[in-house]
């Protein structure tokens, strides 16, 4: 088991900055906040694929996280449990030379009053009391931050879509 040690911010686009990967991401869950399992598919654009089932718990800034590679095989086998609540995205990774990488998810299929999808950045920290800036590159398309807020997990997203009162 790791710890879980993540801010999260909803974005107003996507960054133009230089990156150092992308990833497609399908993903479904079981269970409910904060108890939930994952089903993985991620294509790394350097890479390839890979398929991993994870067991989630907690809430706010720090959560465990139990990570178990699987097989293609495996997981078309279980991903039929998942599909209901799932969500696809793309995941941009802009690394910085404080050694973070900023994670940021365009999901296409979830779209804001605007017409634009959601974008939320997601960014791993070393410990809990982390002195945190966010690069100004980065920082200038900040909508606000929505750490510990659980309608934008991605368990909450799959689950019931945009939250009703969002307002974006």
């Amino acid at each position: 088991m790791a710890l879980e040690i993540e801010r999260r911010f909803l974005l107003t686009s996507l960054p133009d900055v230089p990156w150092a990967t992308f990833v497609r991401i399908r993903q479904g869950y079981l269970g409910e906040h904060p108890h939930e399992v994952r089903l993985r598919e991620q294509t790394v654009s350097c890479c390839g694929a890979s398929w991993v089932l994870c067991k989630k718990s907690g809430t706010g800034l720090v959560r465990e996280e139990t990570e178990l590679p699987v097989t293609k095989a495996h997981f078309d086998m279980l991903w039929p449990l998942f599909q209901e609540r799932s969500i696809e995205k793309t995941r941009h990774v802009y690394t910085t030379g404080d050694f973070l990488n900023w994670e940021v998810d365009l999901f296409e299929h979830l779209r804001l009053a605007s017409g634009a999808p959601l974008i939320i950045m997601e960014v791993e920290l070393p410990h809990p009391s982390y002195a945190l800036t966010i690069p100004s590159e980065l920082a200038s398309l900040v909508l606000r931050e929505v750490t510990g807020e659980s309608q934008w997990l991605n368990t909450s997203l799959a689950r019931h879509g945009l939250p009703a009162a969002a307002g974006l």
